[in-house]
């Protein structure tokens, strides 16, 4: 379930409620779905290409080794295990609260403390 979460994302769970507030058509927030599947087409081409290219076991590790030396490839491949995946489980373990607070009200105690990760307001007890 966490790799499944980190692939997809909980931004799809997350932000959906938000474009609705934010958006005065359904159909405008269509359109605006539409653009960032484009956008991710186009990032996931780009990875492609680049695996094409380099077909070594390491992924972004091994594309930014090449560009830029190895140092490099060496921070991004820390960063992202110290600050990528560590975020985005911890945002999902946030959802997930949010979501179980909804259903089992009585399990929050009734005190509810409200917080903002990247951009969306999140309430857990």
């Amino acid at each position: 379930m966490l790799v499944v979460g980190n692939t997809i994302g909980v931004g799809i769970f997350t932000t959906s409620g938000v474009m609705a507030e934010q958006l005065p058509s359904p159909g405008l927030m269509l359109v605006v779905w539409a653009f960032g599947g484009v956008l991710s087409l186009a990032g996931a081409l780009a990875w492609a290409e680049l695996a094409a290219a380099f077909p070594l076991a390491g992924g972004e590790y091994n594309y930014l080794r090449e560009a830029f030396g190895p140092f490099w490839g060496f921070l991004c491949g820390w960063a992202a295990f110290l600050a990528s995946f560590s975020g985005s489980s911890a945002v999902l373990a946030i959802a997930l609260a949010e979501y179980l607070a909804s259903v089992f009200p009585s399990a929050t105690g009734g005190t509810l403390t409200t917080f903002s990760v990247s951009g969306f307001f999140y309430s857990i007890s």
